[in-house]
């Protein structure tokens, strides 16, 4: 029998045919273009009907469709009022959500609720369409940009998702993003891109100072567990646990499969393909290419990256 969560997110998605389900998360996402992402999480008591722009748009013209169309004035559903906030991690990003209080993720499977939560998400869908259908926060850059790329995936800059977390532990400390101000064609990305980023100068630089400016740190970022520092982070490496980093997005390009919060080998043999490691997820030997090429010439310690000088 499937999970609250899963007939939750089935419920949702058969609604938005654009809607992408990531195997064993609890939210769904629709782009709704390059930088903007609107969706669903569970969360612990709530679920969170959100827009999101990603930082690649300048935050006050976001802000400033919001206010114009009185998004953040409106309620929603029966009576709920979206929180509209910038990131605490980069202040770049722009988040407008409405909460849904959830008692138990039983009541999921409630038709009150999944039609209380259906008409929020129709609502705020409608009022962040013209974000896109209106060109309304179109600059000139933007308009420059669009013109001079003409293969997919590439744009000015790049937002990148990291994990820090301990893959010994299975536990995760922090998702940040860095936004990583060069160009980069997702659209055949592999472990060789991979390793090309992570070895970048700028890029190593930006996440030194995306992590000394981050909050949000957890004993458990997944399980919702223990607010920590930063500082017991840096602690735990000086008691020998091992840190790492992971980059789990780059652009549009999704790489769940090296999150900690990940169960699910898709997207692993088109990572190892075109690369020394190639090979099929069926191929006896795949597992082990796998570990070897994500755990070799592709590990990123916490501790280089938080001492990176350049």
């Amino acid at each position: 029998m499937a999970s609250p969560i899963d007939n939750y997110r089935n419920y949702l998605a058969t609604n938005y045919p654009d809607m992408k389900l990531p195997a064993g998360k609890p939210y769904g996402v629709i782009k709704l273009a390059k930088g903007y992402d609107f969706g669903f999480h569970v969360r612990k008591d709530h679920v969170s009907v959100h827009f999101i722009s990603n930082g690649t748009h300048d935050p006050e013209e976001v802000l400033g469709y919001i206010n114009d169309n009185g998004i953040g004035d409106k309620t929603y559903g029966d009576g709920l009022e979206p929180d509209v906030f910038r990131g605490t991690r980069n202040a770049n990003v722009v988040r407008c959500e409405v909460h849904i209080p959830l008692e138990s993720v039983d009541e999921l499977r409630k038709p009150t609720l999944r039609k209380h939560s259906q008409r929020i998400f129709d609502e705020l869908y409608d009022d962040f369409s013209g974000i896109v259908e209106g060109n309304q926060i179109e600059t000139q850059d933007n308009r420059v940009e669009e013109k001079n790329t003409e293969s997919k995936g590439v744009s000015e800059t790049t937002l990148v998702k990291i994990e820090i977390h301990d893959e010994e532990q299975n536990r995760a400390y922090n998702v940040l993003d860095v936004v990583f101000n060069k160009s980069i064609d997702t659209t055949n990305f592999n472990a060789d891109s991979y390793n090309s980023l992570i070895t970048d100068d700028d890029f190593l630089k930006k996440a030194k100072e995306s992590i000394e400016a981050a909050d949000g740190w957890k004993y458990g970022y997944y399980m919702d567990g223990e607010e920590i520092s930063l500082k017991d982070v840096i602690d735990y490496v000086s008691y020998g646990d091992s840190i790492l980093i992971r980059l789990i997005s780059v652009g549009e390009k999704e790489l769940p499969f090296l999150s900690v919060d990940n169960f699910s080998d898709d997207g692993k043999e088109e990572f190892l393909k075109g690369t020394l490691y190639e090979s099929k997820l069926d191929d006896d030997d795949f597992e082990d290419n796998y570990n070897e090429c994500i755990g070799s010439d592709n590990l990123l310690a916490f501790d280089y990256v938080i001492n990176y000088e350049g």
